[in-house]
């Protein structure tokens, strides 16, 4: 399986069976990079379960893959509504999108590290909570 193989074909898998699929796919060592945040593997596997349980509905559809070396750049859309806490935000019931890109390096047919940046203001405004002029 190729890197780009890999990245559709994790998603898939997440989509279908939950966010702990994503340990299937991220080598032990892995470490994430959002914003000012690092994560481990355990911390990013939990970020999503929370997420999650927040928008159990949640899918998300790779939009774009390039890729040179052992690194891969995707474009991403997840939609979901807000059926439990979110950030401390009670459930509202929108349905929200948000869109980021991520750049994984991988090893072996694992992702070892990202790097992620996605528009979180987004969402908060759609659940009503941030206003954006």
């Amino acid at each position: 399986m190729d890197n780009f193989e890999i990245i559709t074909t994790l998603w898939k898998a997440v989509n279908e069976d939950g966010p702990e699929a994503m340990r299937d796919w991220l080598a032990e060592d892995f470490i994430r990079h959002e914003g000012d945040r690092v994560l481990t593997r355990d911390e990013w596997i939990a970020t999503l379960v929370a997420r999650w349980k927040a928008f159990p509905d949640n899918r998300s559809t790779v939009l774009d893959v390039v890729g040179e070396g052992d690194k891969v750049a995707y474009r991403w859309q997840s939609e979901g509504t807000h059926r439990e806490t979110y950030e401390r935000v009670p459930p509202t019931g929108q349905k929200v999108k948000a869109q980021g890109i991520t750049i994984s390096r991988l090893r072996d047919g694992k992702i070892v590290e990202e790097w992620a940046s996605w528009n979180k203001s987004s969402v908060l405004h759609a659940l009503g909570v941030l206003p954006i002029a």
